[in-house]
């Protein structure tokens, strides 16, 4: 079932996106992530008890992100379910079966950005959606030059896995 507003709102999102990068604000706070990152980089390799507290950390924020972002749509699932599903272990009987594929859709997608990261492989935005008249017109109109620039692209960090 489509919904228009959202739909809109992920279409502002490239115009959004190129606006975050030039705030002054915004840019401070991404490069005190970056060096809050690299801090923690060095802090590898970890050990045991260190690594296995990381795990249990990425499986209890994963489980939040699916959950958060299922509830926003309308999911039933319970926070505990949403944990059970994703461990494979559990299938509930209340909810509808759709709730159960998009947790494990929302998780299949993170999976997938997540081994974008770790491979340092760049994002871009594809040519068609840049250049959509119902996205950028209002913008393009506004820029000297349309050029490519890394404004469309971004590289993720890879993940520290020493996992």
């Amino acid at each position: 079932m489509p919904n228009p507003a959202l739909t809109e709102k992920i279409r502002n999102l490239p115009p959004l996106l190129d606006s975050l990068e030039r705030d002054a604000e915004v840019s401070d706070l991404l490069r005190r992530s970056d060096a809050a990152r690299e801090r923690f980089r060095q802090m590898f390799p970890l050990d045991g008890v260190e690594q296995s507290a990381l795990e249990d950390y990425r499986k209890e924020w994963m489980a939040r992100y699916v959950y958060n972002s299922n509830a926003i749509e309308g999911s039933t699932l319970t926070l505990e379910d949403t944990e059970l599903v994703l461990e494979g272990e559990f299938v509930p009987t209340d909810s509808p079966a759709r709730y159960i594929f998009a947790a494990r859709g929302v998780a299949d997608g993170m999976a997938y950005a997540e081994r974008f990261a770790e491979e340092e492989r760049t994002l871009r935005i594809p040519r068609d959606v840049r250049e959509h008249p119902s996205i950028h017109g209002r913008q393009r109109a506004n820029r000297a030059t349309d050029s490519e620039s890394h404004a469309h692209g971004c590289r993720l960090p890879a993940r520290s896995n020493q996992t």
